[in-house]
C-alpha cells in the first residue's frame, strides 16, 4: 500500500508572504503509482476548494501542489492523498503559513487583582514565521501609553502570564497588548482591558478603653453603694468594647465603626453631669441598689 518515502524530506509546514509563490510536495512509495488528491482545510477540517492560486503537478509518486501570487485566503492546511485502488491509501496535512508580522494576541483578561498589583494572561497568535515578542502598555488616561511588560515568546504557543506590581490602591489603569518579529508589530489584541486595583484596608490603631471605662464612671459618681453599681456598668461597657475589637482583620472597618458608636455612648454617661446625678440620688434611696444589682447581674 502506498506509504510516505523517507528518502525524501518531508516539509509539513510551508512558509510564504502575501502576494509570494510557494511549492508543497509529497512523495511515496506506491505500486502500482498512485493518483494524488489534493484538498483545502484552512484552519478547520472541512474539506474546500483548492484555490485559484494553487495548481496540481504529478510525477510517478510524487506530487507538487505549487501556488502564485498567493493571496491571503490561501494560507492554512491542505490534506494530500495517495491512492492506489489496492490497499489503504497514504495521507498526509500540510501546513502553508504566511510569513509577516504575528496574529494578535486573544483572550486578553485579567486575573488576581489586588490592592497593588495584578495578573494579566493571554493566548498567543500565529508568530508570522519568526520568534515573537509580546509587549503589554499600560495607560491612566488611556491617551499616553507606557511599555510595561517585555516577554520574549521565541516560537511558543499557548497561555502566557504577566504580573504588574506597584500600582496604586483604588485607581484604574488601562492596559493594551500586541505581539512583534522582526517583520514588525502586529495588531492589538482585540480586548483593551480598564481595570480599578482594590482600595487599601487598614485599621487604625484601637483605643485601650480598660481602665477609662472601670475608672470614669466611678470617679463621676464618687464613692459609695451607687459608685460601686455604675463601675460595674463601667466594667460591663468595657468588656463589650474589648470583645468587639478583639475581632478578626477582614472585619477592622466594621468593628472600628461599632467600637466608636459605643465609645461615644460610653462619653455621653461620662461628660454629662446632669444625667449621672439623678441616677446617683436614686440609688442612694431604699433597696434601688439591690434592684438595679437584680436587673444586670445576669450576664
Amino acid at each position: 500500500h502506498p506509504r510516505l518515502d523517507f528518502r525524501v524530506p518531508f516539509v509539513n509546514v510551508t512558509y510564504s508572504k502575501y502576494l509570494g509563490d510557494a511549492v508543497l510536495r509529497y512523495t511515496v512509495i506506491s505500486y502500482p503509482p498512485p493518483r494524488f488528491t489534493w484538498t483545502f482545510l484552512g484552519n478547520g477540517s472541512e474539506s474546500r476548494d483548492l484555490p485559484n492560486s494553487a495548481k496540481q503537478f504529478d510525477y510517478g509518486q510524487q506530487s507538487e501542489l505549487r501556488f502564485t501570487r498567493l493571496d491571503m485566503s490561501d494560507f492554512g492546511s491542505y490534506r494530500v492523498t495517495a491512492d492506489n485502488t489496492i490497499n489503504e491509501p497514504a495521507t498526509a496535512i500540510i501546513w502553508l503559513l504566511i510569513r509577516g508580522t504575528p496574529d494578535k494576541p486573544f483572550n486578553f483578561h485579567p486575573t488576581n487583582v489586588q490592592e497593588k498589583q495584578l495578573s494579566l494572561r493571554w493566548q498567543a497568535g500565529y508568530n508570522g514565521g519568526y520568534t515573537q515578542t509580546f509587549i503589554v502598555e499600560i495607560s491612566l488616561d488611556n491617551i499616553t501609553w507606557t511599555n510595561v511588560s517585555q516577554i520574549s515568546a521565541g516560537h511558543r504557543d499557548g497561555w502566557f502570564t504577566t504580573v504588574i506590581e506597584d500600582l496604586i490602591p483604588g485607581s484604574e489603569y488601562y492596559f493594551r497588548l500586541y505581539a512583534y518579529n522582526i517583520n514588525g508589530r502586529g495588531d492589538l489584541a482585540d480586548v483593551q482591558l480598564a481595570i480599578r486595583t482594590l482600595r487599601e484596608t487598614t485599621c487604625a490603631p484601637l483605643l485601650d478603653v480598660s481602665a477609662s471605662a472601670g475608672v470614669g464612671v466611678g470617679a463621676s459618681v464618687g464613692v459609695g453603694v451607687g459608685g460601686i453599681v455604675l463601675g460595674l456598668i463601667g466594667a460591663i461597657i468595657a468588656f463589650t468594647i474589648r470583645r468587639n475589637l478583639n475581632g478578626s482583620k477582614s472585619t477592622c472597618l466594621r468593628s472600628k465603626r461599632r467600637t466608636d458608636d459605643e465609645l461615644h455612648s460610653y462619653s455621653n454617661i461620662e461628660m454629662n453631669p446632669q444625667t449621672v446625678k439623678p441616677i446617683y440620688e436614686d440609688l442612694n434611696k431604699g433597696n434601688t441598689e439591690q434592684r438595679v444589682y437584680d436587673k444586670i447581674s445576669p450576664l
